[in-house]
């Protein structure tokens, strides 16, 4: 089960200084407060049950982009295991935070049992080898396996028609 917390983009963005201005420019303005509700909700944070332990408290934060676009993430939250407020890391290097893609992410939520996803494929320019992550939950703790292979000489961007 998934929770969100909604609020307005647009309100959100602004620091409390720029808002407290713009709020002190617009004070005679009565349409102003109709504008920025009619502007709608969005989703800044979902909560979900990535660790597999029973709580939906853990949610996702974008800490990076790869040049071809894919997003990066870490995942924040409180599990059984650790009840304080952390950044999750893999059990093969707990010091360093587990940074994945969105799609590793979305297959760790739906099945905690291990799922090939592929990281980086041999059709990004520049690349000569395709990387698989498996990633699985046991108990609380993430496993992740990278593999590389080469990508075939009369394959990828970069190869001649």
């Amino acid at each position: 089960m998934q929770s969100a917390v909604h609020l307005s983009y647009s309100v959100f963005r602004l620091k409390a200084g720029q808002l407290l201005s713009i709020l002190i420019q617009h004070a005679a303005d009565f349409d102003f407060l109709k504008r920025i509700q009619a502007r709608g909700l969005s989703t800044v944070m979902k909560f979900g049950d990535y660790s597999h332990d029973g709580q939906a408290s853990e949610f996702l934060l974008q800490v990076g982009t790869h040049p071809c676009g894919t997003q990066q993430f870490v995942l924040v939250g409180v599990s059984r295991y650790n009840p304080h407020l952390h950044v999750f890391a893999a059990a093969e290097a707990p010091a360093q935070p587990l940074v994945l893609p969105g799609a590793a992410w979305a297959a760790l939520f739906k099945n905690p049992k291990p799922a090939p996803i592929v990281e980086t494929n041999c059709d990004v320019p520049g690349t000569d080898t395709e990387t698989v992550l498996t990633v699985a939950v046991r108990h609380g703790a993430f496993h992740v396996q990278r593999e590389s292979r080469p990508c075939p000489k009369d394959g990828g961007a970069d190869a001649n028609p």
